[in-house]
């Protein structure tokens, strides 16, 4: 937080713990820092089967392991373990007691869950499907944010409701694409996140450019 510019939005993305107690004070920890709204992660209650995660070596022992031994079963499996299965619906009035940061679901994978977002009251959703890595044939986030124009346009309308995609974007006709269906923006996972592994400052700029 200490890099942030003064007219610069950092959003907090949040998987829910299965100890509430510890979501309570991390949520309050981030409104208090200064973030700007609360990404609740909805498509990632489990670890997924991450076959490729798998056969990469090292030692991957994190503080989620919680004692079980995962040798093996690759950085994700070592990294989680902490989050909530059961993270429902109930927790959305949950967290908006706790926090009056805007609060966006991030993992959205069909029109019905986008309609029960927009009524349960959150400022928005992010058509995700975590990256292809959680389930196979899950739906590609540019496909719902289709039949979201088709069936309800007029949540892409709302200008109190933000639609997001995540996933999936590789070049400037992919933004385009999104935003001519009506999303407020796009994210963008792993270009950036190979860029910066090789080339730092300058690849991410590249990637941006591209």
């Amino acid at each position: 937080m200490e890099a942030k510019e003064a007219n610069q939005h950092l959003f907090f993305q949040l998987y829910m713990n299965r100890s509430r107690e510890a979501s309570e004070a991390l949520l309050q920890k981030v409104e208090k820092a200064g973030f700007s709204a609360i990404f609740l992660t909805v498509d990632a209650a489990v670890p997924g089967k991450r076959e490729r995660d798998q056969r990469v070596k090292g030692d991957f022992a994190g503080p989620a392991v919680n004692g079980q031994d995962r040798a093996g079963n690759g950085v994700a499996q070592a990294i989680s373990g902490y989050q909530d299965p059961d993270v429902c619906w109930d927790d959305i009035p949950w967290i908006q007691n706790i926090t009056k940061l805007p609060l966006i679901l991030k993992g959205i994978q069909c029109v019905e869950d986008a309609e029960k977002a927009y009524e349960s009251g959150v400022q928005g959703i992010v058509l995700s499907n975590h990256g292809g890595r959680q389930l196979d044939f899950s739906p590609a986030p540019i496909t719902v944010l289709r039949e979201l124009r088709e069936r309800r346009p007029d949540l892409l309308d709302d200008k109190n409701f933000h639609v997001f995609v995540d996933g999936g974007v590789r070049r400037g006709t992919d933004v385009l694409k999104a935003l001519c269906l009506g999303a407020r923006g796009v994210g963008l996972g792993r270009p950036i996140l190979y860029a910066n592994s090789l080339w730092g400052e300058e690849g991410v700029r590249r990637a941006v450019q591209s």
